[in-house]
């Protein structure tokens, strides 16, 4: 009867684990705190962070283990800008050097 019991937990929790994270729950301009409450848990891994003149960029890692093979299913990538919600989606979602400003000086 333990076995059972135990094994019934197990199961339960790792359903519970393989959940979707459900991205239609957060807004633009929502904060790090009301991100984390809408999703329901903690970020899985803080990337990086940059301080700028204007403010500081953070970004936020969510993802989803298959509880069976321990895989990594799904990966966002959250960022914030001064702790607003500015920009998510996938890893490699957008170009790398989209932002990037080469200055050329010749003498």
């Amino acid at each position: 009867m333990k076995y059972l019991f135990v094994s019934i937990v197990v199961l339960l929790v790792s359903c519970a684990a393989s959940k979707r994270i459900d991205l239609s729950r957060i807004r633009m301009g929502m904060s790090k705190y009301e991100v984390v409450q809408a999703l329901g848990r903690n970020p899985d891994n803080l990337i990086g962070a940059k301080q700028y003149p204007g403010g500081t960029i953070e970004v936020l890692q969510y993802s989803r283990y298959d509880p069976w093979s321990g895989w990594i299913t799904e990966v966002y990538w959250l960022y914030f800008w001064n702790d607003r919600l500015r920009q998510w989606g996938r890893p490699g979602d957008w170009e790398k050097e989209a932002d990037r400003v080469y200055e050329f000086r010749f003498r």
